[in-house]
């Protein structure tokens, strides 16, 4: 796959970074999701193949400073790592190369500073379930984790050996602020948060829309009907969902909010674009990144900017009021 910047300036310096298509941060081989903290963006490199197709198990975790650029490897030999979260104490990877036997999917933990992998979960679904994705799924609250799978919402803790279950909700979104988690139920779709301390969950809204965010003291969504989008919220509390100025022409097909910065992914005219803006003010938002579709594997929204990859590289585009 072409890098997801191609055309674009080559050029790593800071003062690039806000024009075009940004500028490169990083490079790699097979990157196959990109997740940050307010210091760090994290990645992970699924690794290669021999000549005659056999895996090599030399898959990589690795992270950037926002400030300094340092780039660090975290792990390596890593049995084919899809996704990464990010905890004060771990790194949380999917892999989908770990055997006992047969080919299976596995949850696995990296110390933040580094170091050898420990699997915590084996036959984990990165979906959640077997047909329908949970995107940015891995969702925490301080050192514990929290995550989908076919039985129900499940949490692990910095000084848990294992997982242990917290809501039977099948969640297709998650997200925490304060002392809930938030969730979007499959099938019956619905809106609900839950107690982190344990409880009844609450049905917040019958009206989900895309995959949830929340911050302060709202609930984010995405309104994307027809050929017009919006940014939505509601009250963290529960209520109807408020459309926000201003629309966007185009399917608004993914959210993520970061240090106030709102950022979302479209489909519109053929290619991908990027929406950003801060949420004091989501009138002001821009179209601020234009890619050809298909070009974008992976991307994260901080508050600093985008970065994104096509799989080999991975880009930066700043955030600019």
């Amino acid at each position: 796959m072409a890098d997801a910047g191609a055309g674009g300036s080559d050029d790593s310096s800071p003062g690039e970074c806000n024009l075009g298509k940004g500028c490169i941060v990083a490079q790699g081989n097979a990157i196959r999701e990109l997740t940050a903290d307010t210091e760090n963006i994290y990645w992970v490199e699924h690794g290669t193949f021999d000549e005659l197709g056999n895996y090599d198990n030399d898959g990589r975790l690795l992270k950037r400073g926002l400030s300094s650029g340092a780039i660090t490897e975290l792990a390596r030999q890593l049995p084919g790592p899809l996704s990464v979260a990010v905890t004060p104490t771990h790194v949380f990877m999917y892999l989908d190369q770990v055997w006992d036997g047969k080919l299976r999917f596995s949850l696995a933990r990296v110390p933040i500073a580094g170091g050898a992998a420990q699997i915590v979960a084996l036959d984990a679904s990165s979906n959640g379930s077997s047909s329908e994705p949970c995107r940015h799924c891995l969702v925490h609250a301080n050192d514990t984790l929290y995550f989908p799978s076919p039985e129900g919402v499940f949490k692990i803790a910095a000084g848990d050996a294992q997982p242990s279950p917290f809501s039977p909700l099948h969640a297709s979104s998650l997200a925490i602020a304060g002392e809930y988690l938030y969730l979007v139920t499959r099938g019956v779709d619905s809106v609900w948060r839950v107690s982190l301390a344990g409880g009844v969950a609450t049905q917040l809204s019958a009206e989900p829309l895309q995959g949830i965010q929340v911050w302060g003291d709202s609930v984010y969504s995405l309104d994307a009907g027809g050929s017009t989008s919006y940014l939505a919220r509601m009250p963290a509390t529960g209520g109807p969902w408020l459309r926000l100025p201003k629309a966007q022409r185009g399917f608004a097909d993914e959210l993520q909010i970061a240090g106030g910065w709102f950022t979302y992914s479209m489909v519109a005219d053929g290619g991908q674009k990027f929406v950003v803006g801060p949420l004091s003010d989501s009138g002001s938002a821009l179209i601020t990144l234009v890619l050809p579709w298909n070009s974008v594997t992976a991307w994260v929204g901080t508050a600093q900017g985008i970065f994104w990859t096509g799989g080999r590289v991975i880009r930066q585009r700043l955030n600019t009021e």
